[in-house]
């Protein structure tokens, strides 16, 4: 899942980083030259993604670094066709690396409804009174919407269901 916390760890990483690329020309010869090419706020990609693995997950920290670049906070820069490259921070993500803050973006950050619950269960009249103090008495007074895998059609009832349990933080089984 994609969250502010992993996206800004990301930004942290990339920034006051520097990637260094070295090109040799007529190597060996009299004539050799070598050229140094630095790039600040940049990370190769296993400089960047290796150390968030110990707090993250690979697939989260992918689609953080995705959803980064589709917000043009990341950017690449390439060397040569089909060379080398490295993440580097666009003055957006700089910005929003120093201050440690999305700004109007943070609102497509959070696809999820932190205040919904999925509450999953059979419908069962005999479980009808453990859902009605789970939702009335627990859930609902403590500030969530509560949403039930509840839908006509079984197509609809899957897609439905899958739905809700996106975008839901927390679920509970009854």
């Amino acid at each position: 899942m994609i969250s502010e916390e992993i996206c800004l760890a990301v930004l942290g990483s990339l920034h006051g980083g520097v990637s260094t690329y070295t090109t040799r020309h007529n190597a060996g010869q009299s004539t050799e030259s070598v050229q140094e090419h630095k790039v600040t706020h940049a990370l190769r990609e296993a400089p960047l993604i290796r150390p968030l693995l110990a707090r993250y997950d690979l697939a989260d920290v992918t689609a953080a670094i995705r959803w980064l670049a589709l917000g043009e906070y990341v950017g690449q820069t390439r060397w040569g066709v089909g060379g080398l490259w490295v993440y580097t921070l666009t003055p957006k993500g700089l910005s929003a690396a120093s201050k440690k803050s999305f700004g109007d973006d943070r609102r497509f950050l959070y696809q999820d409804l932190p205040y919904q619950v999925f509450l999953a269960h059979q419908f069962r009249d005999e479980d009808a009174d453990l859902e009605v103090h789970l939702v009335a008495r627990v859930l609902q007074p403590a500030g969530y919407a509560v949403v039930d895998g509840r839908a006509d059609g079984m197509e609809q009832f899957r897609t439905s269901i899958l739905a809700k349990i996106r975008a839901s933080r927390s679920s509970f089984v009854c």
